[in-house]
């Protein structure tokens, strides 16, 4: 039963998305690829160039679901003051423990937009003549910006500063640090006058800051949370062909990996397409088109130090986000044209929400 349904398919198979030999059913082919090439010669098939290598550009744009984004570490609130130059925070923190980036900061985002371009070599055989095998190896580089809101509790960062400045040694230093100031901007006759009002005016205002933390809402602000990345991608797949009269169709599988290089992670990649088309002669030329389905089902994982994209001192932490595809199915649309026997050039684009352009060119040997 097994080798009735290899035959079938064997019928079924021509070289449908390779670059053809003119060989024809009264001509022997004595090349080791593909298997069966003699029976399907015999059958009036063309038989392909076995051996292909393809330089392949990819352009690829979408939206995916942010299945994860967490931040973990900590908030050395003594570094923070000192790289922002708060210089008299410095006695007011000086035991101040780090705070918990978790009770400081609250993270929600539901998408973001990834754009990826990617550079690929595949090596090829016809196995069969309805049975292609590749392995990719290239590099991958892209971006993910997300549209996330931050909400800010602002109690963990004030607790530990009204704590300090009860220090009555560092609480005169914060008043003579304000009228200073004041000075410069008002003039000491002034400021010797309302003296007494700014020292009564900062005891009031920390004492209600002290007894009214709790009812402190959080800080909302939204911003973009953008991750560059790139890396090497490696892996292989699959097509299935088959062929009756000038239409054809084919089945493509492919698994590939991408190890992340700039920051932690990686990009793994599910591909299934099924694709049907017409091929036709255009004066030298062999042209094939196709319509179909492709199912990608991405996932990404990017991770690192939290320093490396945030600009604050005293940050101690790491960032970890899961992505994966929002829309995994979209349409393709392709074409295929064989200058000659050894030289080919593909073009696929696809449509829907996932936008995609891989343009290909072709050697088979």
């Amino acid at each position: 039963m097994k080798k009735n349904l290899l035959k079938a398919l064997f019928i079924l198979s021509s070289s449908t998305l390779s670059a053809t030999e003119e060989i024809g059913p009264s001509l022997e082919y004595n090349r080791i690829f593909p298997i069966w090439g003699n029976e399907a010669i015999k059958r009036g098939h063309t038989i392909p160039n076995p051996y292909g290598i393809n330089f392949i550009y990819v352009d690829m744009k979408q939206n995916v679901d942010i299945d994860k984004l967490e931040l973990t570490g900590n908030l050395d609130l003594k570094k923070t003051a000192s790289g922002l130059n708060i210089g008299f925070l410095d006695p007011v923190l000086k035991d101040a423990a780090p705070v918990n980036l978790k009770d400081f900061i609250t993270i929600k985002a539901s998408t973001a937009e990834s754009t990826n371009t990617n550079t690929f070599i595949r090596g090829d055989v016809w196995v069969l003549p309805f049975l292609n095998l590749y392995a990719v190896i290239g590099k991958t580089k892209g971006k993910s910006v997300a549209k996330i809101e931050n909400n800010l509790n602002l109690k963990p960062i004030l607790t530990p500063i009204l704590e300090g400045v009860k220090d009555p040694t560092v609480l005169n230093s914060l008043k003579a640090q304000v009228k200073e100031q004041l000075k410069k901007e008002l003039g000491s006759f002034i400021v010797g006058m309302i003296g007494p009002l700014v020292d009564n005016l900062i005891d009031k205002t920390l004492n209600d800051l002290s007894n009214n933390l709790d009812s402190i809402a959080p800080y909302t602000l939204n911003s973009d949370f953008t991750l560059e990345y790139e890396g090497i991608t490696y892996g292989g797949g699959m097509v299935l062909a088959g062929k009756y009269k000038n239409f054809f169709t084919t089945l493509d599988l492919n698994y590939t990996l991408t190890k992340l290089d700039i920051i932690e992670g990686e990009i793994s990649a599910f591909v299934f397409s099924p694709k049907i088309g017409y091929n036709f002669d255009y004066k030298t030329t062999k042209n094939y088109i196709w319509v179909g389905g492709m199912y990608q089902n991405i996932t990404q994982t990017l991770k690192g130090s939290i320093s490396d994209i945030i600009a604050i001192p005293g940050i101690n932490g790491r960032f970890e986000v899961d992505e994966k595809s929002s829309s995994p199915w979209n349409t393709v649309l392709g074409l295929r044209s064989e200058i000659n026997s050894a030289f080919e050039i593909t073009t696929e684009v696809s449509l829907n929400k996932k936008k995609t352009f891989m343009l290909s060119l072709g050697y088979r040997f």
